[in-house]
């Protein structure tokens, strides 16, 4: 099974992280890890994304000071071991066979 790099910049993004990061979880193909980069958020973003990395190995998070969405992807591909990247947005989700479709084709 191929891994898949997630790639997840998240500022300020306390009230969409979870539902983000939830949707990994339910993912059919369940070879991935994915990086959260808190790109300098003030609010709880930080305390969420520590929090599912403390309960599941393949969340990492990331810190930097507010660089940007791009700085913040570019940190995520450095640190990425995966056949194949996915940047998925912290306000976005993935259906629960995305990842399996997309290894599919």
């Amino acid at each position: 099974m191929p891994m898949v790099s997630i790639i997840t910049p998240a500022h300020e993004a306390e009230t969409t992280i979870s539902s983000t990061l939830e949707s990994l979880i339910a993912q059919s193909h369940a070879n991935w890890e994915c990086f959260i980069i808190d790109d300098g958020s003030t609010d709880q973003t930080a305390e969420i994304a520590d929090r599912f990395a403390a309960g599941d190995t393949r969340f990492h998070v990331l810190r930097q000071e507010q660089s940007g969405v791009s700085a913040a992807r570019n940190a995520g591909l450095a640190q990425a071991k995966g056949d194949w990247v996915v940047f998925l947005d912290s306000d976005d989700a993935l259906a629960p066979f995305h990842l399996e479709t997309m290894l599919n084709h």
